[in-house]
């Protein structure tokens, strides 16, 4: 006889409803009462997976320091990334720095209305690294340009601004940049990534269902699939449907199935959007 359990948000909740309300990520973990149900000495594999791309690439809160010289004095300005968002692309990074330089006024406008900006990321598809542009801010308001309201100044001798990235900082691994100030001094000046950036660190997600059998442990759970977010944009859907199931022997008798998402260095993903939908088949 053939059979599917199916698993949803309310596995989430240890009321079996699903609140959204009192609820907090990640939703990594679903855990669903058997009920009575006897699995032992039968066979269960994933049949079809469906969740949404919501691991973010920043976990924590990030901070940088971006330095602007005012006449002889650099200013520190400190440039926030918050916790649980993810930077999807080096384009997006640049926006939320052109973001930040927009609400603190380090920057000018040109003839056509353009933004100007004396820093920036951009991804260097040859060397399959980012680059980090510092340009000169002048010493003076240039011909046919304008200031924001409240723009802060210029230096006395035209220099580069400088980002400085503290050690420990999530930022170095999602560009690529070691710990450290990067700062043209008197001349523009390009830094390029130091190692291969890792916009997306989940490489690999694993399942894991505490009911089947462990040949080999891996954190107690048995790996019953794994796929990828390759090719998927952050926020859409990922499916996973099996064309062959493979099945893995229940040996224990608890009335408690877990089923659990890990990365491929088994650190559980700090999953964002808690609609996911798990169906094992049970022969």
């Amino acid at each position: 006889m053939v059979g599917v359990i199916v698993l949803s948000s309310n596995e989430l909740s240890p009321s079996g409803q699903f609140d959204a309300t009192v609820q907090v990520p990640p939703f990594n973990k679903f855990i669903k009462n058997l009920r009575g149900m006897q699995l032992q000495g039968r066979k269960m594999g994933l049949k079809e997976l469906d969740l949404y791309y919501s691991w973010p690439n920043i976990r924590t809160t990030t901070t940088m320091t971006f330095s602007w010289k005012i006449a002889g004095t650099f200013t520190n300005y400190t440039w926030t990334l918050p916790a649980n968002y993810n930077y999807s692309s080096v384009s997006k990074l640049n926006e939320a720095f052109q973001t930040f330089c927009i609400a603190n006024k380090l920057y000018l406008i040109d003839s056509n209305q353009n933004n100007v900006y004396y820093m920036e990321f951009l991804a260097n598809e040859a060397s399959y690294k980012i680059d980090l542009n510092a340009f000169l801010v002048p010493t003076s308001l240039p011909a046919t340009y304008s200031e924001p309201a409240g723009f802060v100044g210029y230096p006395t001798v035209s220099c580069t601004p400088k980002l400085t990235i503290a050690t420990g900082s999530e930022l170095c691994n999602l560009i690529g940049f070691l710990p450290g100030v990067y700062d043209g001094a008197a001349s523009a000046a390009v830094f390029s990534s130091t190692y291969i950036p890792q916009f997306n660190p989940v490489s690999t997600i694993f399942v894991t269902c505490n009911l089947c059998k462990n040949d080999v442990p891996i954190n107690g759970s048995t790996v019953i699939a794994t796929f990828t977010a390759a090719n998927t944009e952050y926020g859409s859907k990922i499916e996973v449907k099996p064309s062959n199931i493979t099945y893995y022997d229940v040996d224990s008798d608890s009335q408690q199935l877990e089923v659990a998402f890990f990365d491929q260095n088994f650190n559980q993903i700090h999953i964002l959007d808690p609609q996911t939908t798990i169906s094992l088949e049970v022969v």
